[in-house]
């Protein structure tokens, strides 16, 4: 949800200050003296923050595996754990791209500017989506260019997460550790990037759609010795920061923030497999909607009280919560089957149309995404946090 280089800045800010700006930019709200008594420390609840945000329902299923229940079976506990995964693609990971579009253009704190740039941007990928449709090797540049694209997202939007973890917490990040946090999720990212460009078995894919990914490269291996060395010797240093923090200050680093590290690395790391697909639902989307939910939640009840309640759970049955919830998987369903399925029913490649409409999808999120998700920014902070 942030990109590395904007928000690296911001490690060692001080505590959230709710009346910090009265600039006439500053939504109708903000004049309001409006207070935020949701409790502190989590975005949703402990619960749900660990199943949703941290990674925790990754890891439940992924454990499931083990006990030999496969999501292709055709028996019942196989059939229930097929179930969970397909219902949850719907629910959750075709649904997290339209809850951008309804950040971008229904809140109020979306400069009018961001609003201009993301259709902008939705004009260009569609006309590249054009001539992807009917053009393998646009479609496969289109797909490969998502695909690299998308270590960076993953990533990032975990640094985005920690850091309001470390926010809500009043866990302030000096300098050094700022450099040190910031150099494990960047050397995580170039490892798993210059290994994509490096060994074919990372960066081909054979059947991605049924578009064949090519492999571009490869890159002297000493690319992924130099990155890999970096990774490990940063994530020894943020061990140590943790490990300092906890004996010196008496203060640990937040759980759930250490936790979200963990399920990233472990799906950016892991190839292509069930736990990547798992991760992308039930870690990725999942703590995307979450986050955009309790934004979403939080600026509507601002609006109407002034205030937001301590929990956000009850408001979760609300007229608005049930209209947006129900709003956007709708559109994502109308984007990622409905459309598809209609141009291949008019002679279209499935490969090409599959393909594209994934990469289109996804490119037009990321950089919205980047966009808008400006912590740096007083009214965004404050209902981040």
């Amino acid at each position: 949800m942030q990109n590395l280089g904007h928000i690296s800045a911001i490690g060692d800010s001080q505590p959230v200050d709710n009346n910090a700006d009265r600039s006439s930019n500053a939504p109708a709200y903000a004049s309001a003296e409006p207070s935020i008594t949701i409790k502190k420390g989590w975005i949703l609840n402990p619960l749900l923050d660990y199943l949703f945000v941290c990674g925790g329902l990754l890891w439940i299923l992924y454990a499931v595996t083990f006990a030999g229940i496969s999501a292709i079976g055709s028996d019942p506990k196989s059939q229930i754990y097929g179930s969970i995964l397909f219902w949850g693609a719907l629910l959750i990971t075709d649904a997290h791209g339209p809850a951008t579009l309804v950040r971008v253009f229904e809140s109020k704190t979306t400069p009018k500017k961001v609003r201009l740039l993301v259709a902008a941007w939705a004009l260009v990928l569609l006309a590249v989506g054009c001539f992807s449709v009917s053009h393998k090797i646009v479609a496969q540049c289109f797909v490969k260019i998502t695909l690299l694209w998308v270590v960076q997202h993953y990533i990032a939007q975990t640094f985005g997460v920690v850091l309001i973890y470390c926010f809500k917490r009043d866990f302030q990040i000096n300098k050094v550790e700022r450099f040190i946090f910031q150099g494990l999720m960047r050397s995580l990212m170039y490892f798993v990037l210059v290994r994509m460009l490096t060994y074919p078995e990372y960066g081909r894919i054979e059947n991605f759609m049924g578009l064949e990914v090519p492999f571009w490269g490869p890159l002297p291996t000493l690319g992924v010795l130099l990155t890999g060395y970096a990774f490990v010797m940063f994530t020894l240093a943020f061990i140590a920061l943790v490990v300092r923090r906890l004996i010196v200050s008496r203060q640990m680093f937040p759980l759930p923030g250490i936790l979200a590290i963990i399920s990233v690395a472990a799906i950016t790391l892991s190839p292509r497999n069930g736990f990547y697909l798992i991760g992308v639902t039930f870690y990725h989307a999942s703590q995307y909607l979450a986050i955009t939910f309790s934004y979403f939640l939080k600026e509507k009840a601002l609006v109407k009280n002034g205030s937001v309640p301590l929990s956000l759970v009850p408001q979760f049955f609300s007229r608005n919560a049930l209209i947006y919830f129900f709003g956007i998987v709708a559109l994502g369903y109308l984007t990622t089957n409905t459309i598809p399925v209609y141009m291949i029913k008019i002679g279209m490649s499935d490969a090409l149309v599959m393909g594209t409409v994934y990469a289109l999808l996804n490119c037009h999120h990321f950089l919205a995404d980047a966009l808008i998700w400006r912590i740096r920014d007083p009214q965004v902070r404050k209902l981040l946090v």
